[in-house]
């Protein structure tokens, strides 16, 4: 069974589309995991630059995970992707990453 991480690195999002993608994405047969401040809210982000860049990071180094799916892009992730944290192990074993 595929896992999918649902995380927030940039704007906020509505609670409500993040669980309705999770149960969709369970009915097709994913196995689906929120990260920690994908329901965040601090001003127009979801967390804070840290937060959402822990998010990110967090999602990359578990190797159980096979699909990131990002709920929101723009901005926020543009302040933030230089500080992403890739882990070494073969391009073929790192997720893939839907969304901004």
């Amino acid at each position: 069974m595929k896992h999918i991480r649902i995380i927030s690195p940039a704007g906020a999002i509505d609670s409500r589309w993040i669980d309705q993608a999770k149960i969709r994405l369970e009915e097709w047969g994913f196995y689906v995991s929120v990260g920690k401040y994908a329901y965040g809210h601090l001003g127009r982000f979801a967390a804070t630059d840290e937060e959402r860049i822990a998010d990110i990071n967090v999602a990359f180094a578990d190797p159980t995970i096979d699909i990131i799916l990002c709920s929101r892009g723009g901005y926020g992730l543009q302040r933030i992707v230089d500080r992403i944290v890739l882990p070494k192990r073969p391009k073929e074993q790192f997720p893939l990453v839907v969304g901004f």
